[in-house]
Order: C-alpha cells, then structure tokens, then sequence
C-alpha cells in the first residue's frame, strides 16, 4: 500500500520547466560551437570547391605524358602542340578561370574566386621532371598551397 502511496507523492515535486540561467548557459555553449566550428567548415567547403581545378588538370597529365612518350622529353610538351589540348578556359558556372600548358610541360590552373573573399583567382602549378626511368614526377606548388587547398 505504501509503495503506490509513496511513489505518486514523489511525482508531484515542483517542475515548471527550464529557469533563465539554464537556457542562457546553453545558448552560450550553441555560440561558443559554432564560433569554432565555422571557420574550420568555410576552409572544408573552399577545398572541396578547389578540388573541381585539381580534378580538371589530370587530362592535361595525360597529355603531358603523351608527349614525353612522343618526343622523349618535356621540352616540346606546351598548350596546342604534341596533342596537348589549347588553353582552356573556365565558364561562367565553373571553378576553373584557365587551365594552360606553359614551356616544358608546366601546368597552370586558375580557379575563380571561391566563397570567401581572402581566395581570389589561386593558382595551382604542376611541374614534371623526368625522371632518368622514365617516370614522370609532379611537383605541386602555387598560391593555393599557402591556402592550404591543394
């Protein structure tokens, strides 16, 4: 008997829901996440954008590799010549500004601006050696690699 008795007096204790301090405790906590989380996610969603430049250059690899298998060496392997595309040009809905093939096989890709301001037009360059095997090698530099994007 006392055990029904007990318990249901026990379920009437005061509740009327959440006091001022508690829900501003975790208000500020919500603030404090999301201060840390937002930088860290603009820098994921700008690689993720900047990964459409990388991805666009690995044809002109390939035609860069036909040509040293062509002629031997890098020193004729540039933009419209050894069936290494022209220079390309992005379009208005793209990531891509340009993509070109400079002297000795050298790939430039620039990216239109992404979504923060601080990266304007990045470059990304990729240099091939020749390697006495016959193994080409890429060696990756540019601005968007102080950005931290490529």
């Amino acid at each position: 008997m006392c055990i029904y008795y007990c318990s249901s007096r026990k379920n009437h204790s005061r509740s009327r829901g959440f006091s001022l301090i508690e829900l501003m405790i975790v208000l500020a906590i919500i603030m404090l996440l999301t201060t840390l989380a937002l930088p860290s996610y603009q820098h994921i969603r700008d690689r993720a954008a900047f990964l459409e430049v990388v991805q666009a250059t690995l044809p002109f690899k390939l035609a860069v590799a036909g040509c040293v298998i062509t002629t031997g060496s890098l020193q004729a392997c540039r933009s419209g010549q050894q069936g290494i595309p022209e220079v390309m040009q992005g379009s208005a809905h793209s990531r891509i500004k340009q993509i070109e093939v400079l002297s000795k096989g050298m790939i430039v890709a620039t990216a239109q601006a992404l979504h923060t301001n601080k990266h304007q037009h990045l470059t990304y360059r990729l240099t091939p050696t020749l390697e006495s095997s016959g193994e080409i090698t890429w060696t990756t530099s540019g601005t968007c690699v102080k950005a931290g994007l490529c």
